[in-house]
């Protein structure tokens, strides 16, 4: 009996010590075959996931990974995805990774004043993304995007769009096409009573008028002002770049590319987007307009516009959560944000700050979380330094309200802090 008893002890101390060696191993950099690696973990495969992670290029013993996997418990938890392995990296930190689906993430940019056919043009040429609306005509392509009958010129909102590689285009036009119409809600709401536009798709074909106009956002709220009281009266808009998209459309309607032909006047060319020849506005937008041909109308009139974000999310979430260079991020907001040497941001922005653990569990128990909410909560922390950071640098701009509280409490400081800035009585 003793003997058994001995045998039973060795065998527990000799797991035991199997099962620190492991844990010692699994906190180990992986040796890899390059600095970086592409992991490419597809759903269904018959290879399973560690060949693949072996194949990739990560030299390790299969079993001992295989086995550490299991041990775990978070084996079935992997998700199919594209990642990038780099130095470093650990058996523990992989499985972290490849559970949370924190994949690396690409994106593509859409400029203001783009049409229709540069935004194709751009999207097709976006690197790892899935061309799945190559072959799809334009009606096709906004029929698969729940806007059947619908032109896409001007529906795409101009932005920097991420996504993980292998992902299908179809995703990036949808997310587009949302902040598009979620942009235009916006102006919309914010339209003067004698507003002679009847419709925001009337609003947007006028912002893409102005968006091509004027390259000089200080000029914008004028020449919005000057078609405003054309549209008024009755009065031919009379500008030129409408003339030209007319000049660029096929028999069929569809753009074919910049008109190159030689310039007739303005009342010689015969096309539906001729405002010269016409009254109020061509039937469809010209291009994509940005938020400041959508919004400068207002600011010239002194409206108070809110926004879910702006350039301090741009820090926040590309410069603190994806570690992007913020002297890059610094120029390009002078670039495309300065107005008479002075640049444009909000007086007043309100931070929401949330401990990442305590977002990640409202969300869960709200909805299945998205490609985006769904990066490990690291990535939150990060992006909460990147608004601290941001506040830091402008103090007096900033209101940092207490999202960890009930929804009364959060909205009692919210009133307190625009009552503060003089917006509320």
């Amino acid at each position: 009996m003793k003997l058994l008893y001995r045998l039973i002890l060795i065998a527990v101390l000799l797991a035991g010590a199997a099962v620190a060696l492991l844990l010692l191993w699994s906190n180990q950099p992986l040796t890899l075959a390059a600095d970086k690696l592409e992991l490419n973990i597809e759903k269904n495969a018959n290879q399973s996931v560690v060949q693949t992670i072996v194949a990739a290029g990560v030299q390790t013993t299969p079993a001992l990974l295989q086995l550490w996997f299991r041990l775990s418990g978070d084996a079935k938890k992997i998700k199919a995805g594209v990642y990038d392995i780099e130095r470093g990296t650990t058996p523990q930190s992989l499985l972290k990774k490849l559970v949370s689906g924190s994949q690396s993430l690409l994106s593509v940019t859409l400029v203001e004043g783009w049409n229709f056919a540069q935004v194709r043009e751009a999207m097709g040429k976006a690197e790892r993304l899935k061309p799945d609306s190559k072959l799809l005509s334009s009606a096709e392509l906004m029929e698969k995007l729940g806007k059947p009958g619908v032109k896409p010129e001007g529906r795409f909102f101009p932005d920097t769009y991420t996504y993980a590689r292998g992902s299908s285009d179809l995703a990036v036009w949808k997310m587009a096409l949302q902040a598009m119409d979620k942009n235009l809600e916006a102006a919309w709401a914010l339209r003067l009573p004698d507003s002679p536009l009847k419709s925001p798709d009337e609003a947007l074909i006028l912002a893409s008028i102005i968006e091509r106009e004027t390259g000089s956002k200080l000029d914008r709220a004028l020449v919005g002002s000057v078609f405003n009281n054309r549209l008024k009266i009755n009065m031919p808009l009379q500008t030129d770049p409408t003339v030209l998209y007319g000049a660029s459309m096929d028999s069929k309607g569809e753009y074919a590319g910049a008109y190159e032909g030689p310039w007739l006047p303005a009342k010689a060319q015969k096309n539906a987007w001729n405002t010269y020849q016409m009254t109020g506005l061509p039937r469809t937008p010209i291009a994509m307009p940005g938020k400041a041909s959508l919004i400068a109308p207002a600011l010239k009139r002194g409206d108070v516009l809110l926004c879910d974000r702006f350039t301090d999310a741009t820090f926040a979430y590309q410069g603190g959560g994806r570690g992007f260079d913020l002297n890059v991020l610094s120029t390009l907001e002078q670039w495309t944000q300065t107005q008479n040497k002075h640049l444009l941001q909000p007086q007043f922005t309100l931070w929401f700050d949330l401990p990442a653990e305590v977002a990640a569990e409202r969300l869960a128990g709200a909805r299945v979380p998205d490609k985006f909410e769904a990066q490990p909560v690291e990535f939150f922390r990060q992006v909460a330094h990147g608004y601290q950071k941001r506040m830091d640098a402008d103090p007096a701009r900033f209101v940092k309200i207490n999202a960890n509280q009930n929804r009364d409490a959060v909205w009692a400081e919210v009133l307190q802090a625009v009552r503060a800035k003089g917006y509320l009585a």
